[in-house]
This record gives C-alpha cells, sequence and structure tokens, in this order.
C-alpha cells in the first residue's frame, strides 16, 4: 500500500495534551515544525518514518513536491519533501520503502 504523506500523517496524529487545538490543515505545518526544532538529521527522520510505516503495515510512502492547496509556490513550513530529502529543487517526488529512500 502506498500513501501521500498527507493522508500518513493525518492518520497518524494523536495529540496526549488534551490543550492542544489544531485543526486539520495546521497539522503538517506543526509536525514539520517540531521536527525542525529537534534538528533531526536525515537518518533520523527517515528512521522515524519507517518506524511509523512498519506500525501501519505501509510498504511505501509518497511523498510530493506540492502543499495541499497545490500552489505554484510552497511555504517553508509545508515543503516536506525538501525536510525529508535536503533536495531543494523546484521539481521532484520522494518514495521511502522499508530499505531503500529514492528521489
Amino acid at each position: 500500500f502506498l500513501y501521500f504523506i498527507d493522508k500518513y500523517i493525518h492518520k497518524l496524529i494523536e495529540f496526549k495534551d488534551n490543550d492542544t487545538r489544531l485543526a486539520i490543515n495546521g497539522i503538517l505545518s506543526y509536525i514539520t515544525s517540531k521536527l525542525y526544532n529537534m534538528a533531526s538529521t536525515g537518518a533520523t527522520i527517515l528512521g522515524k518514518l519507517r518506524e511509523k510505516m512498519h506500525a501501519k503495515s505501509l510498504q511505501g510512502l509518497i511523498i510530493p513536491s506540492s502543499d495541499a492547496h497545490n500552489s505554484e509556490y510552497v511555504a517553508s513550513h509545508l515543503q516536506k519533501r525538501a525536510f525529508v530529502s535536503n533536495f531543494c529543487g523546484s521539481a521532484g517526488t520522494v518514495l521511502i520503502t522499508k530499505d531503500k529512500a529514492l528521489l
């Protein structure tokens, strides 16, 4: 099964803090900002994604360049592909499997 990261992350989020109230549209920015603040390395990010994939029995994960609105210019806090791969080019898609990460 392959899921786009937007759908994948929306299904994985479970907030334990009852005071945290985020709209569905803000979830990706929240996650990205928290991960950026952790100063994670590429290997750490891939490891965490693969753990979540394994927990959900996913064989692969597709991460596009676009945002949820398919905007021409994607805001920096919504650049999922750049965050995962460190590739900041204008086009590209990332495919992550349990043993490979392809751009």
